[in-house]
């Protein structure tokens, strides 16, 4: 039968390919097809068919004799999904309206089986930012940079929260790796995000997130010392640079001005307690040493 649409045009959600008017039709087995109110769920990877093109398609003795009847696949659902977060999006709310119905789908799979997890997995690919969260320029992150349940720190546009909305899919963002909470390894990535590759000072935004993500770090009374030596925590120095800790000295010597010249310096406003436990010196120990 003749496809009305090819595979990733039929969706608004998503960015038409540009057609030449001349191409022949496409042919496509009813069985390799999809009726075209099915666009939403497969329009990236399944050729569409107009009712008109095919007679009534509308028929229940139709339908099943295409194979119509039964609901589109989860693995092609998946891709679905994972054709829309890599997609450019003009409109949002087309986007918004569209997402809650992929979920829904996925959601409702694994609760019924969850056996159909590793052809939904296997559907998104590898590194797909399949998490919603709307955030400003971000539209979709990857579910290692997603949590239930945010900290006490707004980490956007590095981590997110799962929109409140979207959380009652709680069995599909599991299985694609959402976590509960962010964690102390969570924070101390950011830090590593945040780094400049020339080592030059942060942007004032930038600075304030990682001091922010230092203070947290630092007052988190379940957090020892020996785990922060293990994941080489960054904090910034006088200038605003991000250093690993332990190459850095708090200073507990401010009348010792000129000592400090061979050494760098944690920013002045993380507290002395805190750059101790992430790592740092002592710059009166240092000066010893």
């Amino acid at each position: 039968m003749t496809a009305a649409r090819r595979p990733g045009q039929s969706h608004r959600v998503l960015k038409r390919r540009s057609v030449d008017a001349a191409d022949p039709p496409r042919l496509a087995a009813p069985s390799a097809a999809r009726p075209f109110r099915d666009a939403w769920a497969c329009s990236a990877t399944t050729p569409l068919v107009d009712a008109a093109a095919c007679g009534d398609a509308r028929h229940a003795l139709l339908r099943r004799a295409f194979g119509w009847d039964a609901p589109v696949g989860v693995d092609t659902v998946a891709r679905q999904l994972a054709a829309v977060a890599a997609a450019e999006h003009s409109d949002g709310v087309a986007l918004a309206a569209l997402v809650p119905r992929l979920y829904g789908v996925l959601d409702a799979s694994i609760r019924a089986d969850a056996a159909s997890t590793a052809a939904i997995l296997a559907g998104l690919g590898d590194g797909c930012p399949a998490v919603y969260v709307a955030a400003g320029a971000t539209r979709f992150a990857r579910p290692g940079d997603v949590a239930f349940f945010g900290g006490d720190v707004a980490t956007a546009p590095y981590l997110h929260r799962v929109p409140p909305d979207l959380a009652c899919f709680r069995h599909f963002l599991e299985a694609v790796g959402v976590r509960k909470r962010f964690g102390p390894a969570d924070y101390a990535g950011v830090l590593q995000r945040l780094k400049r590759p020339d080592g030059a000072p942060l942007a004032r935004d930038d600075l304030d997130l990682a001091l922010r993500l230092v203070f947290a770090l630092g007052a988190d009374a379940s957090l020892t010392a020996e785990k922060c030596v293990d994941m080489d925590v960054v904090a910034p120095d006088e200038a605003g640079a991000l250093r690993p800790c332990r190459e850095l000295v708090f200073d507990d010597a401010p009348w010792l001005r000129d000592a400090k010249a061979d050494f760098r310096v944690t920013h002045p406003t993380v507290a002395a307690a805190h750059a101790k436990k992430l790592g740092a010196r002592s710059l009166r120990r240092a000066l010893l040493d």
